[in-house]
Order: C-alpha cells, then sequence, then structure tokens
C-alpha cells in the first residue's frame, strides 16, 4: 500500500489530483454518514444563576455541575460538543412568583427540564437531566439608606 501511495504521487500531476479529489469525496461521504447517525450523549455544565435581584445576594447552591443527557443528529449534537459548559439560568424566567418570595429554592427536575426545553441551544435534544433538584439560598441585603 505505502509503495503504490509513493508511485501515485510520483506519477504526473493529473493522477496525483484525481487521488486527491477521490480522497476528499471519500472523507466527505463518510463525514455525511457518521453525522447523519443518532447519538446519545452526556454533558457535565456548570450551573450558575443570573439576573438576580440586587437584594438577593447567593449563599449556597447545591449542586454546581448538573449532567445533561442529550440525544441528536451527530451535526446537531456537534454545536453542543463546541459551546461553552456553563449553564447561566436566569432568575426572572425560570423560578416562580412564589419561589421569588422564599430565600431558600428547590428547582425540581421537572421544572429544570422545561426551562432548558425553551432555550435555544436545547431546543428537541435535551432526554434527560440527573439531578433531582437543585437548591439554592439566598441573604437578603439592607436596603441602602439614602
Amino acid at each position: 500500500m505505502k509503495q503504490f501511495l509513493y508511485r501515485l504521487l510520483q506519477k504526473p500531476k493529473g493522477n496525483r489530483n484525481y487521488f486527491l479529489l477521490c480522497l476528499f469525496i471519500a472523507v466527505t461521504a463518510w463525514f455525511t454518514m457518521k453525522m447523519s447517525k443518532t447519538y446519545r450523549v452526556s454533558y457535565a455544565y456548570q450551573v450558575c444563576l443570573k439576573n438576580v435581584p440586587e437584594e438577593k445576594h447567593p449563599i449556597y447552591q447545591s449542586d454546581s455541575t448538573i449532567t445533561l443527557n442529550m440525544e441528536g443528529k451527530g451535526l446537531s449534537l456537534l454545536g453542543a460538543d463546541l459551546r461553552s459548559k456553563r449553564l447561566q439560568l436566569d432568575y426572572e424566567s425560570l423560578l416562580t412568583d412564589y419561589q421569588k418570595q422564599r430565600n431558600v429554592v428547590h428547582i425540581q427536575n421537572r421544572q429544570l427540564m422545561d426551562y432548558l426545553n425553551r432555550e435555544k441551544r436545547f431546543e428537541g435534544k435535551l432526554s434527560g437531566v440527573n439531578v433531582n433538584a437543585i437548591s439554592f439560598r439566598f441573604e437578603e441585603l439592607p436596603k441602602e439608606r439614602d
């Protein structure tokens, strides 16, 4: 095989161009076949809250990392693989009004799944979350007086 490739590359440029064209077509076909399969993967994401009101200061979080199970075609999961592994949960849109009134908040698995399925990057790919609940504890900061 090694001698065949050596002889092929030593011949006039026309044969080398055909060889490179065939190699390119083969690699493209292989990549397309691999990316059209359905895969199941798990990614670990670091969890943090964003848009927390100024008067609430987070002092405790039960899990700083959660594992998300995803299922989808290779090309759609490739984007998830290349993106940041930091998951920012929006305080305002994730929590209910009742939860926002409390200093200790428990986000259940189902609530987290519903929230993540609304995000564009997980849309239709998320098959599970490996955490029962995430808990946050907040401390009310005193309001500044003028």
